[in-house]
């Protein structure tokens, strides 16, 4: 059983020449979830290929319970089945649910008794066993997504990385996946990483929670992510345009195309239009709410999402639901440059 995974000095770079991946060192273990969170093109899904020994780092090795060494991929073949790779949009066949989630067994001629208990197990464990002679043309997106789950841990494998798995489906098959995920994960004592762009998601499912950015881990968990190009502004103050009709005045001597971060707990929420020292403020509309103990975590789009943490008594004080009206605002002092 492969209990961890290390990488040292990881560099992966783009066909441009440009390094999309530097990791000098990173440790995964069987005993927490590992969950990576970061914007788009941080660097997550690339990191997880070369785990998955699907993509061959340029520089830097893997050491699989410190003693297996990465040499050459195609060394690797007994290794690569003990990984399972859960994509975010994962190929099914235009077969029904029981033969997308045999063909794999099918392929590597386990018996057929065999292939029958396990679909019937696994099929059971996702709760999907009454879509087992449906086609997949007729499924929803959170029923596509527990068959291509179910394709995978089938194999009960000692590695699972998942890559933005609930990305598109609703919330309630979302912590459906969490649930039995987590489950399953502690049965098996398995590895497993996971990938999202949600705090939210990544808070439920571990405490152990990695931040990344411009192919780099963080030392710090970023959130309110946001890229942009910078422009001149009033004052020796800096204007990101991070969407149409939105634009952050930033505080910086940096030029040119960046990240940005705004801690959710520096943001101010009102119902109404208050004058305020704040640079930044923005009217929006509450999405999602989420209960986080004696906290509570507020969506608001502003023309994108931007994350609001507000204590549980204030949140009934201000009497928000979903589809309420807000003003958020913050100082051009909270937005970091990362």
């Amino acid at each position: 059983m492969i209990s961890s995974i290390i990488l040292e000095n990881i560099y992966k770079k783009t066909s441009q020449g440009d390094f999309s991946l530097c990791i000098d060192n990173a440790e995964f273990r069987n005993d927490n979830i590992s969950v990576i969170v970061g914007p788009n093109g941080s660097g997550k899904s690339t990191l997880l290929k070369i785990i998955a020994l699907m993509n061959e780092p340029d520089k830097g090795r893997i050491l699989f319970d410190n003693g297996n060494v990465l040499q050459s991929m195609d060394d690797n073949k007994s290794l690569k089945r003990k990984i399972g790779f859960i994509m975010q949009n994962p190929y099914l066949f235009n077969m029904d649910v029981f033969g997308n989630v045999a063909i794999g067994l099918k392929i590597r001629k386990y018996p057929k008794r065999e292939i029958i208990s396990k679909v019937k197990d696994i099929l059971g464990i996702l709760e999907i066993s009454h879509l087992a002679n449906r086609n997949i043309r007729y499924l929803s997106g959170g029923e596509r997504q527990k068959v291509a789950i179910a394709q995978v841990l089938i194999f009960e494998p000692e590695i699972i990385l998942m890559d933005e798995p609930t990305a598109n489906i609703d919330f309630q098959s979302e912590l459906f996946i969490e649930d039995r995920v987590k489950n399953i994960q502690k049965t098996l004592r398995s590895i497993l990483i996971l990938t999202t762009h949600s705090f939210n998601q990544a808070y439920r499912m571990s405490s152990n929670i990695i931040s990344m950015n411009s192919g780099k881990i963080m030392d710090f968990v970023y959130e309110n992510v946001f890229f942009g190009n910078l422009s001149e502004c009033t004052g020796g103050l800096k204007c990101m345009n991070i969407c149409p009709g939105v634009v952050i005045i930033i505080s910086t001597e940096k030029s040119g195309k960046l990240h940005i971060a705004i801690d959710p707990s520096d943001i101010i929420i009102s119902r109404e239009a208050t004058k305020t020292s704040a640079r930044n403020c923005f009217k929006g509309e509450v999405v999602k709410i989420e209960s986080l103990g004696c906290n509570v975590r507020l969506f608001v789009d502003i023309g994108v999402n931007i994350y609001v943490l507000i204590t549980k008594q204030s949140f009934e004080d201000m009497g928000i639901n979903i589809g309420s009206n807000v003003f958020v605002s913050f100082k051009v002092n909270s937005v970091k440059v990362i």
